[in-house]
């Protein structure tokens, strides 16, 4: 998996300076034999999946590209990144785990086929899977930074697993659910135990919610009193039709329209769906995005209306005028991209958000991506440009010595990836930090 021999056969890299970047260093990685696809990031590796399923995956140097590049032969349907590290899910259900040991160096894991994963949060810093070992035993196994494993066997099915930042809990096909804090030493303290429960919901700072078969629902977490369930609210009589969690706040929405919100340090509130978007919210909402203290609510005809901290993105409501074909989110800011091709963005300044949105002079933008604190855009002419972050003004992207067209564009938390109409690639990360 790390031969030098693949590296050689496959690609050559070399380090510019680029002009009109302030500094910020590139990486070329000339001669790909397949176009890029996705790409992920953690703090030690970043990857790339290829059209033929091959995955090239190399080790980050103090928050710049490295040139060590490592080919990962088994063919791949997915790539995965978390703080732990990445996740290969190949063609024959094999999971290749690419983790960094104590001293940083690159380490392999394989899980074989019968493992199963369970996606949480891009900032956790473990990863969950879930196999049956016999006929009536299921196991579910944590898989912490440096490759530490920790696991918990049940004799019930295993239905779904909620993560938050240090916790997570285990729900199981027979209604028990168990919510565990993982600690350093490498062990599952069992802290909650509810029993006839419908659904499990969490947000990233350990804040957890159980909706009960009987309707009641059951909270515990940091935001409350630590690890004693309360009762917020009681007696529902009926389960949620959708239940949204951003880093601090659950949001649920009923049947009759109705909308129940806690979070936000324990403050409890309630959302007037009919003057976000008039008529049933059930019907017409197409997906919410969220930052890390805000949702933003993105309805069939087009319009948007969010909800929450100003400073991160909420209390936005967008024009008659605009009808938005996507919405995009980083931590801190929101950014929509209309069926005409303009950028309106909203939030955060520092993180890519405007007061006047309706000044980003980008050109007809047909895709728009975006990292931990940074947009970027590509419009119809082949320009890129980037916001937010480190560049608190909308810059063009100038790639130094090259007149090329950029064609496509991907990107994660921390790295953004431009491919140029010759099939050149250029990297870089966008987040100093």
């Amino acid at each position: 998996m790390f031969t030098s021999k693949d590296r050689a056969e496959e690609f050559r890299t070399k380090v510019i300076k680029t002009s009109g970047m302030s500094g910020n260093v590139f990486q070329v990685l000339e001669k790909f034999c397949f176009v890029p696809e996705k790409m992920v990031t953690c703090g030690v590796f970043c990857a790339v999946i290829m059209g033929s399923g091959k995955v090239v995956a190399w080790k980050t140097c103090q928050g710049f590209p490295g040139k060590t590049l490592t080919i990962v032969k088994e063919k791949a349907t997915d790539i995965q990144a978390n703080c732990a590290g990445i996740v290969v899910t190949c063609s024959n259900g094999e999971h290749i785990l690419l983790m960094a040991n104590s001293d940083g160096d690159p380490r392999k894991m394989v899980l074989d086929k019968k493992w199963v994963l369970f996606k949480g949060f891009s900032r956790a810093q473990y990863w969950v899977f879930v196999k049956k070992t016999t006929f009536s035993k299921f196991q579910v196994s944590v898989i912490k930074k440096h490759c530490s494993v920790v696991s918990a066997v049940y004799n019930s099915q295993i239905k779904n697993v909620c993560f938050s930042e240090s916790s997570i809990a285990v729900f199981l096909e027979n209604g028990t659910m168990e919510s565990f804090f993982l600690f350093e030493n490498a062990t599952l303290e069992p802290r909650v135990h509810l029993k006839n429960v419908a659904l499990v919901s969490s947000t990233f700072h350990n804040c957890f919610a159980a909706f009960l078969k009987n309707g009641d629902v059951e909270t515990w977490g940091e935001m409350y009193i630590p690890w004693e369930p309360c009762n917020i609210p009681k007696k529902s009589q009926e389960l949620p039709l959708s239940v949204w969690t951003n880093e601090n706040t659950v949001i649920v929405l009923y049947k009759d329209e109705r909308v129940v919100v806690w979070g936000m340090m324990g403050v409890v509130n309630s959302i007037d769906f009919q003057q976000l978007c008039p008529g049933q919210v059930s019907s017409n909402l197409s997906k919410v995005v969220t930052t890390q203290c805000a949702f933003c609510f993105c309805f069939k005809n087009g319009a948007v209306r969010s909800w929450g901290n100003v400073g991160y993105g909420g209390g936005f409501q967008s024009s008659a005028n605009d009808c938005f074909a996507d919405v995009f989110s980083n931590s801190r800011a929101f950014a929509g991209l209309t069926a005409q091709g303009k950028v309106v963005s909203w939030g955060d300044c520092t993180s890519g958000g405007t007061v006047v949105g309706y000044n980003l002079q980008l050109g007809t933008v047909k895709k728009l991506v975006s990292t931990s604190s940074c947009f970027i855009a590509l419009n119809t002419a082949g320009e890129c440009f980037l916001w937010g972050g480190c560049y608190l003004k909308t810059q063009k992207l100038n790639l130094q010595n090259s007149e090329k067209k950029v064609v496509d564009i991907l990107a994660d938390a921390a790295f953004v990836m431009i491919r140029l109409e010759n099939g050149k690639v250029f990297t870089f990360f966008t987040d100093e930090s």
